[in-house]
């Protein structure tokens, strides 16, 4: 499930690495992409029992997000989100190219803690609306249409070397029977912005 804008270049994000002031500052804004070089990027989506219970996996083609963070309320936003994901088969059907965004007109909203996890500078925990768009030409014949709209909770760690590991959860609605995906999105911080 990612897109992060902002124009804070090499001198921010040297200082990200190096651990200096933009992890002081009240407010920032990151934004990171996948990078699969340095982790897993991908969603895993299980039908019903009742619809065949089906587990696939689906590849983060490419993806970024923009988080935007409030340390003296210890706050999170999730303000951006877009990723291009595998196309799939379901029940013989294609999907076609998968695109994954926040829900237009919402935002994610959540936790920051700045001393939290384990080898990193902050823990994160947002809930959102995703919105996933794809060719439902066939899949409109089992019940699946697009967009799908499914909301999730998502937990992650910016760690010390620049990376922004997220996790995702979401269930959705998929005639009348529950829809589960996970997601796993591994990110490189490209840039920060203090607000």
């Amino acid at each position: 499930m990612l897109k992060v804008s902002v124009k804070f270049m090499m001198l921010s994000v040297i200082c990200l690495l190096m651990g200096a002031a933009p992890f002081q500052a009240k407010k920032w804004t990151v934004e990171a992409t996948a990078d699969p070089e340095i982790g897993p990027n991908m969603y895993v989506v299980a039908f019903p029992p009742e619809l065949g219970g089906e587990v696939i996996e689906m590849s983060i083609l490419s993806g970024s997000y923009t988080i935007g963070f409030n340390t003296v309320r210890e706050r999170a936003t999730l303000i951006e989100w877009e990723q291009e994901v595998s196309a799939i088969e379901i029940m013989g059907m294609s999907t076609g190219p998968i695109t994954i965004s926040l829900q237009p007109d919402t935002i994610g909203r959540g936790f920051y803690e700045p001393d939290g996890g384990e080898d990193g500078r902050g823990y994160v925990e947002l809930m959102a609306v995703f919105r996933i768009d794809f060719d439902d030409t066939e899949l409109q014949k089992v019940g699946l249409f697009s967009p799908f709209i499914m909301p999730a909770f998502e937990s992650g760690i910016i760690h010390d070397d620049g990376v922004l590991s997220l996790t995702a959860e979401g269930i959705g609605d998929l005639l009348g029977y529950p829809l589960l995906f996970s997601c796993i999105a591994t990110t490189k911080i490209k840039n920060i912005e203090l607000n």
